[in-house]
């Protein structure tokens, strides 16, 4: 999958909520269930020179394995929305987006949820990273959020990371694992200031 996957949060105004809601449930028809998350194992913080074959095979499964959680997150009316928006055929525009996380080859929520595995993240609010809160919501939701990806650090950057395929270089997985892990609250908080509604949608690649 060489692709840009992206992750949108779009501020939703009072008037335009009904509509973007009906979209976004429709949307949801036939949505596939959350994927299991396999138990990789951690590499080693600095990897070995010169590289051995056991640590290029552990790379090697961490790419699959990121391409496979991305593929079973994928639903194509989530994508679609996404493309919408940005060619401004929905009613929100790209003037709406927030926050915005990409990333290549792997869905940025993929990264979420290797990190902070299943449980956790099937009580996000959505579906597969995909969700609509309402301005009335939005403060409670925050603070729930907020509870769920309250995590240490360095158990979720190892297993995060191992989606990515950056073979050791961690100053460059940290911030990419970061804004995995921040982007919802850093939306909510936004929206929140403007007591506004929140969408998020991925879509794989831009139109």
């Amino acid at each position: 999958m060489g692709v840009d996957i992206f992750w949108w949060f779009c501020k939703v105004k009072e008037s335009e909520f009904p509509i973007v809601q009906s979209e976004f449930e429709q949307a949801m028809q036939g949505v596939p269930d959350l994927p299991e998350v396999p138990n990789l194992v951690p590499r080693p913080k600095n990897p070995p020179i010169p590289v051995n074959e056991d640590y290029a095979y552990s790379v090697l499964e961490g790419v699959l394995v990121g391409g496979d959680l991305s593929s079973s997150l994928y639903h194509e009316p989530f994508n679609e929305i996404g493309y919408r928006i940005l060619q401004e055929e929905f009613p929100l525009s790209p003037e709406s987006i927030v926050e915005m996380v990409m990333q290549s080859r792997v869905a940025p929520p993929a990264i979420l949820l290797m990190g902070i595995g299943s449980e956790r993240f099937v009580q996000l609010p959505g579906h597969l990273g995909n969700m609509l809160i309402h301005a009335s919501e939005v403060e409670t939701t925050l603070a729930s959020v907020s509870r769920l990806l309250d995590v240490e650090w360095e158990a979720y950057f190892e297993r995060s990371k191992l989606v990515l395929d950056y073979a050791g270089f961690d100053d460059h997985a940290a911030k990419d694992v970061s804004d995995a892990l921040y982007a919802i609250p850093r939306a909510l908080e936004k929206v929140k200031n403007d007591g506004a509604s929140l969408l998020a949608v991925t879509s794989w690649g831009c139109p």
